[in-house]
C-alpha cells in the first residue's frame, strides 16, 4: 500500500527547487495569487483548502496534500497525501478509508496509494528537538 522511496532529482547549484504552502485562509480572496503559486515546483494544501472556483486566487495545481482524518478531501490521482498521524487510529482510518472505504465519511477516500506518506507526530516532535528542522 506504501511506496517505495520515490525517484527525486539530485540537488545542484543551478537548480532550486520552490514550493507553496496554501492553507485556506480569508487573506487570499481576491489576492490574485493564482498564478503565481501554480509556477512553483511544489503546491502543498492543507486540510479543506477549496480551489474550485477561487483559482484566481488560490491557483489550480496540488502536489502534495497534507491532512488530518477529520479533514480528509478527495484526491486527484496525481497528488500525494501527506497524513499528520497523532495517534494510532489516524493508522487504523488510513487504512480502512484507502482499503475498504471506512471513513468518517463513510465512504472511500480517493487518493492514489502509491503517493501516500505518514508523518508520525513523535517523529517530528524528535527532529526538532534536535534542531534538525529549523
Amino acid at each position: 500500500m506504501f511506496p517505495k522511496k520515490p525517484e527525486v532529482e539530485a540537488s545542484s547549484p543551478a537548480r532550486c527547487r520552490t514550493c507553496a504552502v496554501v492553507g485556506n485562509s480569508i487573506n487570499l480572496k481576491n489576492s490574485h495569487y493564482g498564478p503565481l503559486i501554480d509556477f512553483q515546483d511544489y503546491v502543498i494544501r492543507i486540510n479543506k483548502g477549496l480551489t474550485k472556483g477561487y483559482e484566481e486566487d488560490v491557483g489550480t495545481r496540488t502536489t502534495h496534500h497534507v491532512m488530518y482524518p477529520v479533514s480528509a478531501v478527495d484526491l486527484e490521482n496525481t497528488t500525494s497525501l501527506v497524513l499528520f498521524a497523532f495517534k494510532i487510529r489516524d493508522l487504523e482510518w488510513i487504512m480502512k478509508a484507502l482499503n475498504t472505504g471506512i471513513s468518517y465519511k463513510e465512504r472511500p477516500l480517493k487518493a492514489n496509494t502509491d503517493l501516500v506518506s505518514i508523518l508520525l507526530n513523535a517523529f517530528v516532535k524528535n527532529l526538532l528537538s534536535q534542531k534538525v528542522i529549523v
